[in-house]
């Protein structure tokens, strides 16, 4: 995720409805989840992810994914 004029205040991630923490490598601008079974069981689920820059300006990806 990038922001070319004001950079990225803040991001949110979810799974299924439910929080879910992402981690921001700054340097190749990529976030990363690491799976827990347990939290989220193989098959088919929705990931939600909002992007707020630093002027105001929300970005909402949504996408079904399984695994």
């Amino acid at each position: 995720m990038t922001d070319n004029l004001s950079g990225i205040s803040s991001f949110r991630g979810e799974i299924n409805g439910q929080y879910a923490l992402f981690e921001y490598d700054g340097k190749t601008n990529m976030l990363t989840y690491y799976f827990d079974e347990e939290r989220v069981p193989p098959g088919y689920h929705h990931l939600k992810l909002t992007v707020i820059d630093r002027c105001g300006n929300k970005s909402v990806f949504e996408n079904k994914f399984s695994w």
